[in-house]
């Protein structure tokens, strides 16, 4: 729950803790459904970063209709691209803050 008060703050440092619980929750999500491996299946790599494919590989093999798996796969890439959006952004503005404070 500490990641929607998170969400609902103005402080970027607490967006930040929202934003990597989402993932984290999204990783440990794909990490149940489908552990990391060394494979590569359709030129997508399965290891413990890419969750993003190991959901997809995983709707994959369980979603039978191609137009839920369509649309499945949609979100997912969504939320992925939007969280992963977020981070570089306040990643780099960590990264300016720090450069801040040591002038």
């Amino acid at each position: 729950m500490l990641a929607f008060k998170n969400v609902n703050s103005d402080s970027k440092e607490e967006w930040s803790q929202a934003l990597t619980t989402c993932r984290r929750t999204i990783q440990k999500l794909a990490d149940d459904l489908y552990p990391p491996n060394d494979k590569i299946i359709n030129g997508r790599k399965l290891g413990k970063n890419q969750y993003i494919n190991r959901l997809w590989f995983f709707m994959d093999e369980s979603i039978e209709s191609d137009s839920d798996k369509k649309l499945a796969k949609a979100h997912v890439d969504y939320i992925g691209n939007y969280l992963e959006s977020i981070h570089n952004k306040t990643k780099k503005a960590f990264i300016v803050k720090l450069q801040d404070m040591k002038r």
